[in-house]
Protein backbone atom coordinates (compact mmCIF):
# COMPACT_ATOMS: atom_id res chain seq x y z
CA UNK A 1 0.00 0.00 0.00
CA UNK A 2 0.97 3.71 -0.56
CA UNK A 3 -0.72 6.49 1.17
CA UNK A 4 0.27 10.24 0.83
CA UNK A 5 -1.90 12.45 3.23
CA UNK A 6 -1.45 16.14 2.79
CA UNK A 7 -3.67 18.02 4.84
CA UNK A 8 -3.83 21.49 5.34
CA UNK A 9 -5.52 23.14 8.49
CA UNK A 10 -9.52 23.67 8.19
CA UNK A 11 -10.52 26.97 6.35
CA UNK A 12 -13.71 29.03 7.95
CA UNK A 13 -14.70 30.60 5.00
CA UNK A 14 -17.91 29.67 4.21
CA UNK A 15 -17.87 31.87 0.85
CA UNK A 16 -19.38 29.51 -2.09
CA UNK A 17 -20.32 31.94 -5.01
CA UNK A 18 -18.26 32.13 -7.66
CA UNK A 19 -19.27 35.51 -8.61
CA UNK A 20 -18.49 39.13 -6.89
CA UNK A 21 -19.87 42.04 -7.91
CA UNK A 22 -17.76 45.28 -6.55
CA UNK A 23 -19.58 47.91 -5.14
CA UNK A 24 -19.00 51.46 -6.75
CA UNK A 25 -18.37 54.47 -4.98
CA UNK A 26 -20.30 57.81 -5.99
CA UNK A 27 -18.12 60.48 -7.05
CA UNK A 28 -17.41 63.57 -4.79
CA UNK A 29 -18.24 66.28 -6.89
CA UNK A 30 -21.44 65.18 -8.42
CA UNK A 31 -23.21 67.07 -10.43
CA UNK A 32 -27.30 67.88 -9.63
CA UNK A 33 -29.89 66.79 -12.38
CA UNK A 34 -32.78 69.05 -13.07
CA UNK A 35 -35.79 68.21 -11.46
CA UNK A 36 -37.99 68.33 -14.47
CA UNK A 37 -36.70 66.43 -17.74
CA UNK A 38 -38.03 66.63 -21.30
CA UNK A 39 -39.74 63.30 -22.52
CA UNK A 40 -36.88 62.52 -25.34
CA UNK A 41 -34.36 62.49 -22.21
CA UNK A 42 -36.37 60.46 -20.24
CA UNK A 43 -36.51 57.76 -22.82
CA UNK A 44 -32.92 58.05 -23.59
CA UNK A 45 -31.87 57.49 -20.50
CA UNK A 46 -34.49 54.72 -19.61
CA UNK A 47 -32.97 52.93 -23.06
CA UNK A 48 -29.32 53.57 -21.59
CA UNK A 49 -30.22 51.86 -17.91
CA UNK A 50 -32.20 48.98 -19.77
CA UNK A 51 -29.04 48.00 -21.95
CA UNK A 52 -26.93 48.50 -18.67
CA UNK A 53 -29.29 46.28 -16.62
CA UNK A 54 -29.43 43.31 -19.66
CA UNK A 55 -25.48 43.49 -19.82
CA UNK A 56 -24.84 42.66 -16.52
CA UNK A 57 -27.47 39.94 -16.65
CA UNK A 58 -25.93 38.28 -19.38
CA UNK A 59 -22.11 38.86 -17.68
CA UNK A 60 -23.62 37.23 -14.42
CA UNK A 61 -24.72 34.17 -16.26
CA UNK A 62 -22.00 33.47 -18.07
CA UNK A 63 -19.62 33.85 -14.97
CA UNK A 64 -21.76 31.03 -13.06
CA UNK A 65 -21.51 27.40 -12.60
CA UNK A 66 -24.01 25.82 -15.81
CA UNK A 67 -25.65 23.72 -13.48
CA UNK A 68 -27.18 26.08 -11.47
CA UNK A 69 -29.08 24.71 -9.09
CA UNK A 70 -26.27 22.67 -7.90
CA UNK A 71 -25.79 22.11 -3.80
CA UNK A 72 -22.65 19.70 -4.62
CA UNK A 73 -19.36 20.35 -2.90
CA UNK A 74 -18.34 16.47 -2.65
CA UNK A 75 -18.07 13.50 -5.07
CA UNK A 76 -18.09 9.52 -4.48
CA UNK A 77 -16.95 7.81 -7.78
CA UNK A 78 -16.87 3.84 -7.12
CA UNK A 79 -15.78 2.05 -10.05
CA UNK A 80 -16.85 -1.75 -10.73
CA UNK A 81 -14.20 -3.05 -12.75
CA UNK A 82 -14.85 -5.57 -15.19
CA UNK A 83 -18.56 -4.93 -14.53
CA UNK A 84 -20.12 -6.05 -17.52
CA UNK A 85 -23.83 -3.79 -18.23
CA UNK A 86 -25.66 -6.92 -19.39
CA UNK A 87 -25.25 -8.98 -16.38
CA UNK A 88 -25.64 -5.73 -14.53
CA UNK A 89 -29.25 -5.06 -16.21
CA UNK A 90 -30.22 -8.45 -15.64
CA UNK A 91 -29.71 -8.25 -11.93
CA UNK A 92 -31.70 -5.22 -11.81
CA UNK A 93 -34.51 -6.78 -13.35
CA UNK A 94 -34.33 -9.35 -10.95
CA UNK A 95 -33.83 -6.76 -7.95
CA UNK A 96 -30.61 -8.18 -6.77
CA UNK A 97 -28.74 -5.07 -6.80
CA UNK A 98 -30.82 -2.93 -3.95
CA UNK A 99 -28.13 -0.41 -3.68
CA UNK A 100 -27.66 0.56 -7.26
CA UNK A 101 -31.28 0.13 -8.07
CA UNK A 102 -32.02 2.73 -5.46
CA UNK A 103 -29.26 5.18 -6.97
CA UNK A 104 -30.95 4.39 -10.64
CA UNK A 105 -34.51 5.05 -8.84
CA UNK A 106 -34.00 8.49 -8.10
CA UNK A 107 -31.01 9.34 -10.63
CA UNK A 108 -29.74 8.18 -14.20
CA UNK A 109 -28.26 4.85 -15.47
CA UNK A 110 -26.43 5.40 -18.93
CA UNK A 111 -25.15 2.76 -21.08
CA UNK A 112 -21.13 3.91 -21.35
CA UNK A 113 -20.34 1.93 -24.91
CA UNK A 114 -16.00 1.49 -24.38
CA UNK A 115 -14.51 2.65 -27.97
CA UNK A 116 -11.56 1.91 -27.01
CA UNK A 117 -9.66 -0.75 -26.02
CA UNK A 118 -11.35 -2.97 -23.32
CA UNK A 119 -8.64 -3.28 -20.48
CA UNK A 120 -8.48 -1.33 -16.95
CA UNK A 121 -5.15 0.43 -18.06
CA UNK A 122 -7.06 2.29 -20.64
CA UNK A 123 -10.14 2.23 -18.90
CA UNK A 124 -9.40 4.53 -15.67
CA UNK A 125 -7.55 6.47 -17.76
CA UNK A 126 -10.01 8.09 -20.06
CA UNK A 127 -12.69 7.60 -17.12
CA UNK A 128 -10.63 9.70 -14.72
CA UNK A 129 -9.27 12.40 -17.22
CA UNK A 130 -12.04 12.70 -19.56
CA UNK A 131 -9.14 12.41 -22.36
CA UNK A 132 -8.91 9.25 -25.20
CA UNK A 133 -5.64 7.47 -25.74
CA UNK A 134 -4.35 10.58 -28.31
CA UNK A 135 -4.02 12.91 -25.55
CA UNK A 136 -3.26 10.99 -22.57
CA UNK A 137 -1.35 7.97 -24.88
CA UNK A 138 -2.32 5.36 -22.60
CA UNK A 139 -3.91 2.62 -25.00
CA UNK A 140 -3.91 -0.29 -22.83
CA UNK A 141 -2.13 -1.93 -20.57
CA UNK A 142 0.64 -2.98 -22.86
CA UNK A 143 0.59 0.35 -24.70
CA UNK A 144 1.31 3.38 -22.77
CA UNK A 145 3.27 6.56 -21.05
CA UNK A 146 2.81 7.63 -17.47
CA UNK A 147 -0.51 9.94 -17.81
CA UNK A 148 0.37 13.54 -17.00
CA UNK A 149 -1.44 14.38 -13.57
CA UNK A 150 -2.80 17.63 -15.16
CA UNK A 151 -4.94 15.68 -17.09
CA UNK A 152 -6.55 13.72 -14.39
CA UNK A 153 -9.45 14.90 -11.81
CA UNK A 154 -7.26 14.97 -9.03
CA UNK A 155 -5.49 18.33 -10.90
CA UNK A 156 -8.47 19.32 -12.64
CA UNK A 157 -10.87 19.87 -9.43
CA UNK A 158 -8.53 21.64 -7.32
CA UNK A 159 -8.44 25.42 -8.77
CA UNK A 160 -12.33 25.83 -9.09
CA UNK A 161 -12.38 25.08 -5.02
CA UNK A 162 -9.28 26.95 -4.24
CA UNK A 163 -11.10 30.62 -6.11
CA UNK A 164 -14.08 29.90 -3.06
CA UNK A 165 -11.63 29.54 -0.67
CA UNK A 166 -12.18 25.66 -0.16
CA UNK A 167 -9.26 23.50 0.07
CA UNK A 168 -10.88 20.03 -1.48
CA UNK A 169 -9.05 16.55 -0.09
CA UNK A 170 -8.40 14.55 -2.87
CA UNK A 171 -8.20 10.76 -2.46
CA UNK A 172 -8.10 7.17 -5.02
CA UNK A 173 -8.65 4.11 -3.49
CA UNK A 174 -7.19 1.23 -5.56
CA UNK A 175 -7.73 -2.54 -5.14
CA UNK A 176 -4.62 -3.29 -7.45
CA UNK A 177 -1.10 -2.57 -7.10
CA UNK A 178 -0.86 -2.84 -11.06
CA UNK A 179 -3.13 -1.84 -14.00
CA UNK A 180 -3.88 1.75 -13.27
CA UNK A 181 -2.40 1.84 -9.26
CA UNK A 182 0.97 0.67 -11.08
CA UNK A 183 3.13 3.55 -9.28
CA UNK A 184 6.61 1.87 -10.24
CA UNK A 185 9.06 4.72 -12.08
CA UNK A 186 10.41 4.91 -15.30
CA UNK A 187 14.37 3.33 -15.32
CA UNK A 188 17.20 3.61 -17.68
CA UNK A 189 19.78 0.34 -18.18
CA UNK A 190 22.10 0.44 -20.03
CA UNK A 191 22.25 -1.16 -23.32
CA UNK A 192 24.07 -4.13 -23.95
CA UNK A 193 24.49 -5.18 -27.73
CA UNK A 194 25.52 -8.42 -26.99
CA UNK A 195 22.77 -9.29 -25.12
CA UNK A 196 19.82 -7.44 -26.71
CA UNK A 197 16.55 -7.44 -24.98
CA UNK A 198 12.80 -7.90 -26.34
CA UNK A 199 11.58 -4.69 -26.74
CA UNK A 200 8.19 -3.40 -26.78
CA UNK A 201 5.87 -0.28 -26.02
CA UNK A 202 6.89 -0.56 -22.55
CA UNK A 203 10.65 -1.44 -23.21
CA UNK A 204 12.11 0.83 -25.55
CA UNK A 205 15.88 1.35 -27.00
CA UNK A 206 16.70 5.43 -26.29
CA UNK A 207 19.70 7.24 -27.50
CA UNK A 208 20.92 10.05 -24.41
CA UNK A 209 24.05 11.84 -25.00
CA UNK A 210 25.53 9.09 -28.08
CA UNK A 211 24.65 6.44 -25.52
CA UNK A 212 22.27 3.72 -26.02
CA UNK A 213 19.96 2.53 -22.88
CA UNK A 214 17.16 -0.01 -22.77
CA UNK A 215 14.04 2.35 -21.08
CA UNK A 216 11.38 0.68 -18.96
CA UNK A 217 8.26 2.77 -19.07
CA UNK A 218 6.83 3.15 -15.25
CA UNK A 219 3.45 2.67 -14.55
CA UNK A 220 0.52 4.66 -15.75
CA UNK A 221 0.18 6.30 -12.09
CA UNK A 222 4.26 7.00 -11.88
CA UNK A 223 4.16 10.69 -12.23
CA UNK A 224 0.58 11.12 -10.66
CA UNK A 225 0.27 9.14 -7.35
CA UNK A 226 2.17 11.76 -5.24
CA UNK A 227 0.13 14.79 -6.53
CA UNK A 228 -3.29 13.12 -4.81
CA UNK A 229 -3.63 14.48 -1.21
CA UNK A 230 -3.89 10.17 -0.42
CA UNK A 231 -2.97 7.25 -2.42
CA UNK A 232 -4.10 3.49 -1.65
CA UNK A 233 -2.78 0.84 -4.09
CA UNK A 234 -2.86 -2.72 -3.45
CA UNK A 235 -6.07 -2.29 -1.18
CA UNK A 236 -7.33 -5.67 -1.94
CA UNK A 237 -10.78 -6.89 -2.11
CA UNK A 238 -14.30 -5.23 -1.82
CA UNK A 239 -14.50 -5.41 1.94
CA UNK A 240 -10.67 -3.33 2.44
CA UNK A 241 -11.31 -0.47 0.10
CA UNK A 242 -14.79 -0.02 1.42
CA UNK A 243 -13.22 0.29 4.76
CA UNK A 244 -10.72 2.47 3.27
CA UNK A 245 -13.07 4.87 1.64
CA UNK A 246 -15.40 4.97 5.10
CA UNK A 247 -13.08 5.81 7.41
CA UNK A 248 -11.66 8.44 5.76
CA UNK A 249 -15.06 10.03 4.70
CA UNK A 250 -15.86 10.20 8.65
CA UNK A 251 -13.07 12.31 8.62
CA UNK A 252 -14.10 14.97 6.46
CA UNK A 253 -17.42 16.01 7.08
CA UNK A 254 -15.95 19.66 7.46
CA UNK A 255 -13.70 19.45 4.25
CA UNK A 256 -14.90 18.94 0.57
CA UNK A 257 -13.72 15.49 -0.75
CA UNK A 258 -13.14 13.69 -4.12
CA UNK A 259 -12.60 10.22 -2.80
CA UNK A 260 -12.25 7.36 -5.99
CA UNK A 261 -12.97 4.37 -4.67
CA UNK A 262 -11.94 1.04 -6.99
CA UNK A 263 -13.74 -2.44 -6.68
CA UNK A 264 -11.78 -5.01 -8.19
CA UNK A 265 -13.73 -8.16 -7.22
CA UNK A 266 -15.44 -8.18 -10.57
CA UNK A 267 -12.82 -8.62 -12.56
CA UNK A 268 -10.92 -10.73 -10.02
CA UNK A 269 -13.55 -13.76 -10.29
CA UNK A 270 -14.32 -13.31 -14.44
CA UNK A 271 -10.61 -13.65 -14.68
CA UNK A 272 -10.36 -16.87 -12.75
CA UNK A 273 -14.05 -18.53 -12.92
CA UNK A 274 -15.24 -17.10 -16.68
CA UNK A 275 -18.05 -14.57 -16.53
CA UNK A 276 -20.61 -17.42 -16.76
CA UNK A 277 -19.96 -18.50 -13.95
CA UNK A 278 -21.51 -18.11 -10.33
CA UNK A 279 -18.36 -16.51 -9.05
CA UNK A 280 -18.65 -13.64 -11.48
CA UNK A 281 -22.14 -12.61 -10.56
CA UNK A 282 -21.64 -13.27 -6.83
CA UNK A 283 -18.86 -10.64 -7.33
CA UNK A 284 -21.22 -8.18 -8.80
CA UNK A 285 -23.54 -8.70 -5.90
CA UNK A 286 -20.78 -7.74 -3.58
CA UNK A 287 -19.91 -4.59 -5.20
CA UNK A 288 -23.85 -3.55 -4.89
CA UNK A 289 -22.99 -4.57 -0.90
CA UNK A 290 -20.22 -2.49 -0.03
CA UNK A 291 -21.32 0.15 -2.43
CA UNK A 292 -24.14 0.42 0.08
CA UNK A 293 -21.82 0.57 2.59
CA UNK A 294 -19.86 4.23 1.52
CA UNK A 295 -23.26 5.26 1.01
CA UNK A 296 -24.34 4.25 4.50
CA UNK A 297 -21.47 6.57 5.99
CA UNK A 298 -22.17 8.79 4.00
CA UNK A 299 -25.78 9.74 5.31
CA UNK A 300 -24.77 8.82 8.71
CA UNK A 301 -22.30 11.69 8.85
CA UNK A 302 -24.90 13.95 7.07
CA UNK A 303 -23.16 14.46 3.90
CA UNK A 304 -26.00 12.68 1.15
CA UNK A 305 -27.20 16.32 0.21
CA UNK A 306 -24.30 17.27 -0.65
CA UNK A 307 -22.64 14.50 -2.45
CA UNK A 308 -22.57 13.23 -6.09
CA UNK A 309 -22.28 9.74 -6.18
CA UNK A 310 -21.29 8.07 -9.60
CA UNK A 311 -20.25 4.37 -10.15
CA UNK A 312 -19.15 3.57 -13.47
CA UNK A 313 -17.31 -0.04 -14.99
CA UNK A 314 -14.48 0.29 -17.30
CA UNK A 315 -15.27 -2.44 -19.58
CA UNK A 316 -17.35 -5.77 -19.66
CA UNK A 317 -16.60 -9.38 -20.13
CA UNK A 318 -16.19 -11.34 -23.64
CA UNK A 319 -19.37 -14.20 -23.12
CA UNK A 320 -18.72 -16.98 -21.45
CA UNK A 321 -14.75 -16.14 -21.35
CA UNK A 322 -12.12 -15.48 -18.84
CA UNK A 323 -11.00 -12.18 -20.91
CA UNK A 324 -12.13 -9.24 -22.16
CA UNK A 325 -10.42 -8.60 -25.45
CA UNK A 326 -13.99 -6.85 -26.94
CA UNK A 327 -16.35 -6.04 -24.25
CA UNK A 328 -17.19 -2.82 -24.71
CA UNK A 329 -20.38 -3.17 -22.42
CA UNK A 330 -20.11 -1.05 -19.60
CA UNK A 331 -22.54 1.61 -17.63
CA UNK A 332 -22.57 4.68 -15.69
CA UNK A 333 -25.49 5.17 -12.42
CA UNK A 334 -25.30 8.61 -10.65
CA UNK A 335 -27.66 10.29 -7.97
CA UNK A 336 -29.28 12.83 -10.35
CA UNK A 337 -31.66 12.92 -13.20
CA UNK A 338 -31.52 13.41 -16.32
CA UNK A 339 -28.25 12.17 -17.82
CA UNK A 340 -28.23 11.40 -21.45
CA UNK A 341 -28.97 7.39 -22.41
CA UNK A 342 -25.80 7.03 -23.51
CA UNK A 343 -22.19 7.78 -23.64
CA UNK A 344 -18.93 7.25 -23.42
CA UNK A 345 -16.09 6.77 -21.12
CA UNK A 346 -14.50 10.24 -21.52
CA UNK A 347 -17.69 11.93 -20.96
CA UNK A 348 -18.15 10.79 -17.33
CA UNK A 349 -15.83 13.34 -15.63
CA UNK A 350 -17.20 16.60 -17.73
CA UNK A 351 -20.29 15.04 -16.05
CA UNK A 352 -19.19 14.93 -12.86
CA UNK A 353 -17.47 18.87 -13.21
CA UNK A 354 -21.11 20.07 -14.39
CA UNK A 355 -23.31 18.59 -12.01
CA UNK A 356 -20.80 20.42 -9.40
CA UNK A 357 -21.22 23.27 -11.60
CA UNK A 358 -17.16 24.27 -12.61
CA UNK A 359 -16.94 22.62 -15.39
CA UNK A 360 -16.12 26.20 -17.51
CA UNK A 361 -13.10 26.14 -14.93
CA UNK A 362 -11.63 22.65 -15.63
CA UNK A 363 -11.45 22.39 -19.13
CA UNK A 364 -7.51 23.20 -19.75
CA UNK A 365 -6.12 21.43 -20.82
CA UNK A 366 -9.31 20.21 -23.14
CA UNK A 367 -11.09 16.95 -22.49
CA UNK A 368 -12.51 14.51 -25.43
CA UNK A 369 -15.10 13.81 -23.57
CA UNK A 370 -19.06 16.32 -23.46
CA UNK A 371 -21.10 16.10 -20.24
CA UNK A 372 -24.41 13.60 -20.26
CA UNK A 373 -26.27 16.27 -18.65
CA UNK A 374 -29.10 17.33 -20.69
CA UNK A 375 -30.12 21.19 -21.45
CA UNK A 376 -33.27 21.32 -19.41
CA UNK A 377 -31.61 19.81 -16.31
CA UNK A 378 -29.20 22.33 -16.04
CA UNK A 379 -31.90 24.80 -13.99
CA UNK A 380 -34.46 22.02 -13.43
CA UNK A 381 -34.26 20.22 -9.79
CA UNK A 382 -32.77 17.13 -8.78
Amino acid sequence: MIARKLRNEQQNNSRTDFVTIPSRSRAKDQQSEPLLWDAGKAYTMARLLLFLLTFLASEIAIAQPSHTNHSYKNVVLIGWDGTDRKFVMSLLEAKQLPVLASIVNTGSFVKIQVRGTTDSVAGWTEILTGCTPDITKVVSGEEYLPVDPKLTVFTRIKKPYQERGLDIFCAAILAKGGSFGATNPTTLQLFDPTHPPSTNALRRIVTIDGTNYLQLVGGVAADLWHTVDEWHSRAGNNSNAAYIATSLIRTLTNQPFFIFVHFADADNAGHQFGSDSPNYIAAIKRNDFYTGIILDTIKNVGLMDQTLIFVVSDHGFDPNAKTHLAAPDSFLVANIRGLQESGTRADVLPTILEALGILHQCTNPPMSGVSLLKRTELTGTR
